[in-house]
């Protein structure tokens, strides 16, 4: 994976961001001279991030001094967990914030979104710096696939510690990661528990099991055991304030203003100057007593006699605090939540309580940016740039009739405090406004006039359309996922009954979900293997993900064409987490470096598969694919690599290149120190192997709507975009929508342009710098 750095974009503090500008400043061509010292020249990222580090512990410090709780308290739906979206809850103060399970893509959400919400009277953004405590309710890969990732991007904004609080053994999950991930300079600590209280100054909560009560089979030895899994319900109390200081009433007391009122406001009696005793307690209005919020997921209908049967649940919500119960979060299935016995022990809870639900039912509207963007391509292209499901017009989802029970969209909002505020907010939820995002292109005059002289190229283009192979590219992003660009994952369908997933980041199933819609079930059937081009995680994260989905359409186990690393990460995850071994079998990636597998190409209908190393990490590979139609087309995929002959000899002469260029031209150093391409060097590769067209992806989330285009682009080279769907007949479409590409993206181009200067100047400084110094 490539090194993960700071984005302009990032939620920082304003402390945070006053230091990032300041540590970084150096950097502009306007302030370096060539005459500074060098302890003034610019230090790397990680000095960066350990000032970040730093700073936000110093500020935790200072807040811990101050033990009143905060009076704004928000919970904010991430991912509302409807079929492609992850399932995330994410619950904040003015001071500390946590999270409630952490579903595969919650990172790309919470930084699409920045978990903006409207606080009393105030604008408040939820920032990932205040990070410090993840809520796990159930050991299973929908509650913790995107714990990873989340970190990661935690550690680059300068988060000192995360603590993962979950069920036993929840601590194995990181130290899978170990063969390809490291966290340096933040610190994750695991705490397992069964019972367990944990409290801080806004937050008092107390965790309480239950676990299914049936045999159930257990697949990967085709016997039946009781099952111990355990599910946690979180009963959540937010901590009492003291009543507000009446002032009208020391003024009639004739309180002097001063230090006295503020013992009176920490609760001390005081005496004036002519010996009255005024109490605290007659001067403060009545205690605001903390509100109760619950977290719980009831997986199945086989744990719903262990919720009915555990008291503790409800001795916990004694007489005094069961009316303090507001609101209750369910991440439960639906055929759990609408089963008569759960809903009876809902009633227990009170009429007054509200509910919030967090599963399949929910809407899917949740990723702004990737629908805006391929509303508006769509305009270029119907057919290669389709409209997404949650788009189409396709069945509504199940909705509860009931005042007191509530489907969530992300960003659905529950007020627990101030009071005057409590109670669900829906104000900002997701909401995509086709007509507005056309008409914000269709204000474009350039575009629209170039988008009329594409059409016009486009109708007298002969050829003829050949179905298959089809190529659906999910993520054409590097390293973390943007609003518009996910991890890498090219989705080949062959033929009409047979797919092929070339590297599978995190979020791809998501990515499938959302391009495919009612259609998702029988494409996850006909998928029948995944390759995976090196151990970096934004390629393989997503793989557990779509395993346990695919395992609910098919009982074929998937071919995994995967590194070493991969291999011993899957094998342990299957030993320490949860069994998912019958889901899949493992070819190793290395046999197709001299030989063949008959096995293989039946199942793929492929005439040819190999591979080969290319330089970029250990056990880094390109592949070549050849299929078994006629006529015979052979596509090359280049995984993350610098240009390389290895990749030329086994792609000579191919109809489709695939090649990464995660840098700009200008970039060609900082490419060379990754073992990346630069988009010319991707465009020459092109060239030496003879491949009739190249598409270049893996951009840099630098780019993240469209790359830096040079005079090396031809007729035979287009750019890919996420949920993207081109076929061999459509690839000479690509070049000619470039200037009309152009125009839509006017303004990241102009962008691009100007940091691209920027750069090179910065670049020209530094070099008379060391020249001098020398």
């Amino acid at each position: 994976m490539a090194t993960f750095g700071i984005k302009c974009n990032t939620c920082l503090t304003n402390r945070s961001k006053h230091l990032f500008i300041n540590c970084w400043k150096h950097f502009s061509y306007n302030r370096l001279n060539t005459t500074a010292k060098e302890e003034e020249m610019p230090k790397d990222k990680s000095h960066l991030l350990q000032k970040l580090r730093d700073n936000r512990m110093k500020s935790a410090k200072k807040t811990a001094k101050n033990t009143l709780a905060s009076n704004v308290f928000q919970l904010s739906v991430v991912g509302n967990g409807s079929k492609g979206n992850p399932r995330a809850l994410y619950v904040w103060t003015d001071r500390n914030s946590y999270l409630f399970n952490c579903g595969e893509g919650t990172q790309r959400l919470a930084n699409e979104h920045k978990l903006v919400i409207t606080g009393h009277h105030m604008h408040f953004i939820l920032k990932l710096s205040k990070l410090e405590n993840i809520f796990i309710t159930r050991r299973c890969i929908e509650n913790m696939s995107g714990i990873v990732g989340l970190a990661l991007t935690c550690q680059d904004i300068g988060v000192p510690n995360i603590t993962l609080h979950g069920p036993q053994h929840i601590d194995r999950l990181l130290s899978l990661y170990h063969h390809f991930l490291t966290f340096s300079g933040m610190k994750i600590q695991t705490n397992s528990y069964i019972d367990y209280h944990f409290e801080d100054t806004d937050l008092a909560i107390r965790c309480l099991p239950i676990q299914a009560s049936v045999a159930v089979e257990d697949n990967s030895k085709n016997t039946s055991k009781v099952s111990n899994e355990i599910s946690f319900i979180y009963i959540c109390k937010l901590k009492d304030r003291p009543g507000e200081l009446l002032i009208k009433k020391c003024i009639e007391l004739k309180v002097p203003p001063g230090p006295l009122l503020g013992k009176l406001k920490a609760g001390q009696d005081i005496v004036l100057s002519d010996n009255r005793v005024i109490c605290s307690k007659d001067v403060m209005g009545p205690e605001d007593k903390g509100p109760i919020f619950i977290v719980l997921e009831c997986p199945s209908l086989q744990y719903i006699d262990s919720l009915l049967s555990n008291e503790s649940i409800l001795q916990s919500l004694s007489n005094e605090s069961s009316n303090l119960v507001s609101v209750v979060v369910h991440f439960t299935p639906s055929d759990v939540f609408t089963d008569e016995r759960y809903q009876q022990w809902m009633k227990r809870l009170g009429d007054s309580v509200e509910h919030l639900i967090v599963n399949e039912d929910n809407p899917k509207q949740s990723y702004v940016g990737s629908n805006r963007l391929q509303i508006q391509l769509n305009l270029i292209d119907s057919f290669i740039f389709p409209l997404l499901d949650c788009l189409r017009n396709e069945d509504t989802p199940q909705a509860y009739q009931s005042n007191s029970v509530r489907n969530t969209n992300t960003l659905s909002k529950y007020h627990l405090r101030p009071s005057n505020v409590k109670g669900y907010d829906s104000e900002n939820i997701v909401d995509i406004d086709v007509n507005a995002f056309k008409e914000e292109a269709f204000s474009n005059s350039e575009f629209m006039e170039s988008l009329k002289k594409y059409h016009s190229l486009e109708s007298q283009l002969q050829y003829t359309a050949q179905d298959y192979p089809e190529i659906i590219f999910l993520g054409t992003g590097s390293a973390v996922p943007s609003k518009v660009r996910n991890t890498s994952a090219i989705w080949l369908n062959i033929d009409s009954e047979t797919s092929f997933l070339l590297d599978c980041g995190e979020g791809t199933f998501g990515q499938l979900s959302r391009f495919y819609g009612k259609e998702c079930d029988s494409r996850l059937k006909q998928l029948k293997a995944i390759y995976v081009s090196h151990l970096h995680a934004d390629h393989h994260l997503g793989i557990l993900q779509l395993l346990k989905k695919r395992s609910l359409v098919t009982d074929e186990p998937l071919l995994l064409i995967i590194p070493p690393a991969v291999i011993n990460w899957l094998q342990n995850y299957n030993e320490c987490v949860e069994q998912i071994s019958h889901m899949f079998e493992i070819i190793a990636i290395k046999k197709f470096l001299t030989e063949s597998d008959d096995k293989v190409l039946k199942r793929l209908r492929l005439k040819e598969l190999r591979t080969c190393l290319v330089p970029h990490c250990s056990h880094s590979y390109g592949v070549s694919l050849t299929t078994k139609s006629e006529p015979n087309f052979k596509v090359v995929y280049s995984g993350d690599t610098q240009p390389t002959p290895n990749l030329t000899r086994i792609g000579l002469n191919c109809d489709l290149l695939i090649h990464e260029a995660s840098m700009e031209d200008q970039l060609v150093d900082e490419a060379r120190l990754k073992f990346h391409s630069t988009t010319s060097e991707a465009i020459d590769v092109g060239k030496d192997m003879n491949a009739k067209f190249t598409i270049l992806t893996h951009f840099s989330q630098r780019y993240a709507k469209i790359p830096v285009f040079n005079e090396n682009f031809n007729d035979r080279v287009g750019i890919a975009f996420d949920n993207m769907r081109v076929r061999m007949s459509d690839l000479n479409k690509l070049p000619k929508m470039i200037p009309t590409l152009k125009c839509l993206f006017n303004e990241q181009i102009e962008e691009l342009k100007a940091r691209s200067a920027h750069t090179l100047r910065r670049k020209e400084v530094l070099s008379q710098y060391r020249d001098n110094k020398t």
